[in-house]
């Protein structure tokens, strides 16, 4: 064997995961963008078509823009992990962050196939949205909450797939332009009527409603982006800051949070994480009114939407371990956060929401799909959605923590009480398709920990590197290739 080859090889083995995960994200990048075998596209759902449409259109003239973004981000990176960081810089490389979050979510619209207008319709379009077209439709908001039941069967598509939260937050947007003629006047004065399918959509909204529709295209992006900064803090607090950089941009690449802004996924994320933040205060503290507040913040994350329900499941778990390790017994915050959630429904009721029957309604108006097909697609999905890359690391993880040690560490607990949580929630076939879109929240996860096993256990900055690389490849192949923005 030569020198040359000896060389190859030493280097293959001391880096084997790096090339595995390289080599394997690269096989998909390729079968997806060659379209070899159409199952990787979804099942053959003989219920609904639940493929993605393989639709290729050259656009990499416009490459330009996400890459130039990427670069940006890489930049952010390299200078937040170089610079020691006081309260001042922080916050100024967490504003960095979010704007170029929302730069990168931009500019893979830009780079699309339908380039930036395409927003308008995939705001306002039923078809394809739902939130918006649903928010037109009520007359009040305080009426729309006491009467959901009755309000559901007028609501379109993603509008009645979640509890209120999200449409309300479009009224009220509505409601801002429709009671300042001057903003909208000089809002829409810069507006050009939209092109070819769009323009039917247009001609249906009044000027109030033509702004609220250009501005919440763009607020919903920027609302997804500040679920970066809880992130940050969380994993800060529990690991480091370092770590917690990392994080971020793992966040930011994550193809579902860089796809699926308009419908409200990504910024529902927020909800878990803020509730853990809050759990982690809570247990250090020890203090119960960090645990009232959290139970409390989880039933307005109910209001929004009901996906978030596993994550939560997920966080309270490894709250309530941890409490019965270190205190014993049932603690005094324990109780307290039962005594929240106890309350926050009451309130509720008081205020004419019936919480368990619009829960129990949304669940029951899923899609019908399936249920053999999705118990294999809807873990594909997820991680394929995930990213490639970060799958592969996270069940990295999972099998190192299983063979090398089983304390009671955060990992670990976190690991098993994800993976019990996920197969469960797999075969129960309580989610048939999309889940890589509508679990995002339960993606927090395998993110979180992604941040603190390559900065503070592998320590590899060409991990690192590597993943990020191949996330932002995988965002680019699936978009050229695929229709993941309408």
């Amino acid at each position: 064997m030569s020198n040359h080859s000896f060389s190859i090889f030493k280097f293959v083995k001391k880096n084997l995961l790096i090339v595995f995960i390289i080599t394997t994200s690269l096989i998909f990048d390729v079968l997806i963008s060659l379209d070899i075998f159409e199952g990787l596209r979804g099942p053959n759902d003989l219920i609904l078509e639940s493929r993605w449409p393989y639709y290729f259109v050259n656009t990499m003239d416009k490459f330009w823009a996400p890459l130039s973004i990427f670069a940006v981000l890489l930049s952010l990176y390299y200078f937040a992990t170089k610079t020691k960081l006081s309260r001042k810089k922080e916050i100024f490389f967490l504003f960095a962050f979010v704007v170029s979050s929302f730069a990168f979510q931009i500019a893979l619209v830009y780079f699309s196939r339908f380039d930036i207008p395409v927003l308008f319709r995939r705001t306002v379009d039923p078809g394809i949205n739902g939130y918006f077209s649903s928010a037109t439709k009520i007359e009040s908001v305080s009426g729309f909450v006491t009467n959901y039941e009755d309000e559901f069967p007028i609501l379109d598509n993603h509008g009645r797939g979640h509890p209120p939260g999200g449409v309300i937050v479009l009224k009220w947007i509505i409601q801002f332009f429709d009671s300042n003629e001057k903003i909208t006047n000089i809002f829409t004065s810069y507006i050009r009527p939209p092109n070819n399918d769009g323009i039917s959509l247009w001609k249906q909204l009044t000027s109030s409603e033509r702004a609220a529709a250009i501005f919440s295209a763009f607020f919903l992006h920027l609302l997804a982006s500040l679920t970066i900064i809880p992130l940050y803090y969380l994993t800060k607090k529990i690991f480091s800051s370092k770590a917690a950089i990392k994080n971020i941009v793992l966040l930011i690449l994550t193809p579902s949070f860089a796809f699926f802004a308009l419908f409200f996924d990504p910024f529902y994320a927020v909800f878990p994480i803020l509730v853990g933040l809050l759990l982690t205060h809570s247990y250090k503290e020890k203090s119960g009114v960090y645990a009232f507040i959290a139970s409390l913040l989880s039933l307005v994350g109910l209001f929004f939407t009901i996906s978030i329900l596993p994550a939560l499941i997920l966080v309270f778990v490894i709250w309530t371990l941890f409490l019965i390790k270190k205190r014993k017994v049932w603690s005094g915050e324990f109780m307290t956060g039962v005594s929240g959630m106890l309350a926050g429904i009451t309130f509720m009721y008081l205020m004419g929401y019936d919480f368990i029957n619009v829960s129990y309604l949304v669940i029951r108006n899923q899609m019908p799909r399936e249920y053999l097909a999705w118990v294999f697609y809807n873990p594909y999905d997820f991680f394929i959605y995930l990213g490639v890359p970060s799958a592969i690391l996270f069940i990295y993880i999972t099998v190192g923590i299983i063979r090398k040690t089983l304390e009671f560490k955060v990992q670990t607990v976190s690991v098993i009480c994800f993976w019990i949580i996920f197969v469960g929630l797999t075969i129960s076939g309580a989610s048939r398709g999309e889940v890589g879109r509508i679990w995002i929240p339960l993606m927090m996860l395998p993110i979180f920990l992604s941040g603190d096993f390559l900065q503070n256990k592998i320590k590899s900055e060409k991990l690192f590197i590597a993943i990020v690389t191949l996330l932002f490849i995988q965002i680019i192949v699936m978009q050229e290739f695929w229709v993941s923005i309408w």
